[in-house]
């Protein structure tokens, strides 16, 4: 989180802004610099703190939101009690890697999938980071492999053109949202908790494996009641070294994989 955001000049010169009240000029700025805003726009706003924060009751915090709804500038979703500011990207841009790395983290923390997609859908296509872009960094290919997942010059490192390959692959696959993010697929199946380190090794393994192959591991751990990243690693070794069935083997062959199929206590410890 920020401890400062920035309002351009020009936003009192704004077609929309001007014609504003007072009240709505004061609840615009505040939807653009409150404590719980984020670089990427979406965020978690429960009324009750806007109440606390404007100090505005909660009768007229209702009534603003809606008002900015009916305005076309924000989206409010009172189940997950996040809030999307529809152009926050125009004056936030995705510009820099280190804003990209940020951004990854808020959206896969993105409640609400609908959110995540619009925000994707708003990516400008001059963006230094356009949307393939932003897809590669949820992908994890912006990310080296980590020294020490290098077993072995023979083992661990697969070729120039196996990666290659494995990285259209990992692209090609991005046609959803769902398919997108890995890390949403995991929440999905069990992973609740997702640590950033944890998703260093995530990226690392999508690089070395291929994304449908760490996929087919979570899917094979979730079904054995496995939450542990350590055990979906055993699961890739195990893959890869054809003791766990042949690597990149087929769909069905994967469903019919069981727990009995698999003894990884050694990495549940």
């Amino acid at each position: 989180m920020a401890k400062y955001r920035q309002i351009h000049t020009s936003f009192w010169q704004d077609g929309f802004v001007l014609d504003l009240t007072p009240e709505e000029k004061y609840f615009y700025i505040y939807l653009l610099t409150n404590s719980k805003t984020t670089q990427c726009g979406i965020y978690e706003l429960p009324q009750k703190v806007i109440e606390i924060e404007t100090g505005y009751n909660i009768e007229t915090v209702a009534k603003l939101l809606q008002r900015f709804i009916d305005y076309g500038k924000i989206e409010y979703n009172i189940a997950t009690k996040e809030i999307m500011v529809k152009n926050w990207i125009r004056y936030n841009p995705v510009n820099n890697i280190n804003i990209l790395k940020r951004v990854v983290l808020e959206v896969e923390a993105i409640k609400n999938e609908s959110f995540a997609k619009a925000y994707m859908s708003m990516l400008p296509s001059d963006s230094l980071f356009d949307k393939e872009g932003l897809i590669r960094g949820l992908q994890g290919a912006n990310k080296p492999l980590p020294s020490n997942r290098i077993k072995n010059k023979e083992e661990g490192i697969k070729s120039k053109e196996q990666r290659t390959k494995n990285k259209e692959q990992g692209e090609s696959s991005g046609s959803s949202n769902s398919d997108l993010n890995i890390y949403l697929f995991m929440q999905k199946c069990g992973f609740v908790s997702i640590s950033p380190v944890m998703m260093e090794k995530i990226n690392a393994d999508i690089e070395l494996y291929s994304l449908e192959e760490v996929k087919a591991a979570v899917e094979i751990a979730d079904n054995a009641g496995k939450h542990s990243y350590s055990y979906v690693r055993g699961i890739l070794e195990k893959r890869r070294t054809g003791e766990g069935g042949k690597h990149g083997s087929d769909k069905q062959s994967d469903e019919n994989s069981s727990a009995n199929d698999y003894d990884f206590s050694k990495y549940t410890g």
